[in-house]
């Protein structure tokens, strides 16, 4: 893989499922842990989560420390179909996962779906390394560019509310966009959208937890609908 920069010296070393197949169990077991409850239950993850290892391996990388070979980031990445344009993007990472796995049409970009980052080894700047990785892998495959859906850091805590805000005044409907938050007219419908029954009897957790990676903004963009960055 023509992969991330890393500096002289570095830790880490970067590489894909297809390179370390036998380090994705280990890989499952980090994301069990950094995700919440909430987002373990999404009416149609499965179905193209489940592709990933099969289908896609070269498209899902792994950070391991060098020194003791311990996995300590991992993101996965789906390659489809994007005119490039904001009306060709897919209304969330359901809608993104789907259309990879049922289109037939040639991939043009590759979706991240899950940055990870092992909990004690956050705060080192694996997230951003693990973004890098995944562009890198859909550079080697002659794709471009690699884009991101993005939600709010609290989604977990607030399940079933609507990922809509509306800007004061403008009468214009905050939505999705291929860099950062845009407005547009219309809703942006639910990025990942999981049954509230399911969700209400199966939590652990009365708070949840905030998610990882790239699919967590900053505290101050917490109100912001789904968003897609490229």
């Amino acid at each position: 893989m023509d992969g991330p920069t890393l500096l002289p010296g570095s830790p880490w070393h970067a590489f894909t499922l297809e390179q370390r197949p036998d380090l994705w169990d280990k890989a499952n077991e980090l994301s069990f842990d950094v995700w919440p409850e909430y987002n373990m239950h999404g009416n149609q993850t499965g179905a193209y989560f489940g592709e990933l290892r099969q289908r896609f391996a070269r498209f899902q990388v792994l950070i391991c420390d060098q020194e003791t070979g311990e996995v300590v980031g991992r993101g996965r990445s789906i390659p489809l179909r994007w005119d490039g344009t904001l009306a060709d993007l897919p209304a969330g990472i359901d809608a993104a996962g789907l259309r990879a796995v049922t289109e037939e049409a040639a991939p043009t970009a590759v979706s991240a779906l899950a940055a990870e980052v092992a909990r004690d080894r956050q705060g080192q700047g694996l997230s951003g390394l693990v973004i890098q990785a995944m562009a890198a892998a859909a550079r080697a495959a002659g794709l471009g560019p690699l884009i991101a859906p993005v939600r709010p850091n609290w989604k977990d805590r607030y399940p079933i509310t609507r990922l809509t805000v509306t800007p004061p005044g403008s009468g214009l409907t905050a939505s999705r966009s291929t860099r950062g938050c845009g407005c547009t007219p219309g809703s942006a419908p639910p990025s990942c959208a999981p049954s509230p029954g399911r969700w209400r009897s199966s939590r652990r957790s009365p708070t949840g937890r905030s998610g990882p990676g790239c699919c967590s903004p900053s505290p101050a963009r917490s109100r912001s609908p789904a968003a897609w960055l490229r």
